[in-house]
């Protein structure tokens, strides 16, 4: 059991999730899509929709902010708007993130071409035709321009030394002490776990 983490975020999600790199792709993707078609690893989330899905993975994963439109929209054959459900999916994005996304259209089978190099499919049980996104994984904290995003200290603020550049000394460092970790200090050695 985890704390402060979305019931809809899986273990196999999760991991999924931490897995993927700055740069790396999440499609998230509507019942109707072929998830297996594209050969990568497959997460189902039955049951959840995908203004759902789409929340919870931004509670979580940071959305690029080196490029313009970091979440993509599948837009339907023939139309040149994008489906309704897709104004939830920006609005849950655009909340999670604290500033305003906008989705990059994307053609139905431009679409799959794209998401055949994604890190992860995850497949919801949104039963809107058309809800698919493609979501590109941004870094923690944000380094780009004026884009902490709400809450996040700044890097190295008040803190001295990160503000030197030199990285604070942790268990099983070489810079501390002892060099023992938490786990075999004398402190906690009787204590149940």
């Amino acid at each position: 059991m985890l704390k402060n983490i979305d019931p809809v975020l899986t273990p196999d999600l999760l991991y999924g999730l931490a897995k993927a790199g700055h740069g790396d792709v999440i499609a998230v993707v509507d019942r109707n899509y072929p998830p297996y078609a594209a050969g990568i690893p497959v997460v189902h989330l039955a049951g959840v929709d995908g203004p759902a899905a789409i929340a919870a993975i931004c509670s979580v994963t940071p959305l690029d902010t080196f490029i313009d439109q970091p979440l993509a929209a599948m837009r339907p054959v023939g139309e040149d708007s994008l489906p309704a459900v897709t104004t939830e999916v920006v609005a849950a994005a655009s909340q999670a993130e604290g500033r305003q996304i906008i989705p990059r259209p994307v053609e139905r089978f431009a679409f799959y071409a794209e998401a055949k190099s994604a890190a992860l499919m995850v497949a919801t049980g949104e039963a809107r035709p058309y809800a698919c996104y493609l979501l590109t994984k941004g870094v923690w904290p944000s380094f780009a321009p004026d884009a902490t995003p709400p809450g996040a200290p700044a890097v190295g603020a008040g803190d001295p030394a990160t503000s030197s550049g030199a990285s604070p000394a942790g268990p099983g460092d070489p810079a501390t002490s002892s060099g023992a970790s938490p786990a075999g200090s004398s402190t906690d050695a009787g204590q149940d776990r």
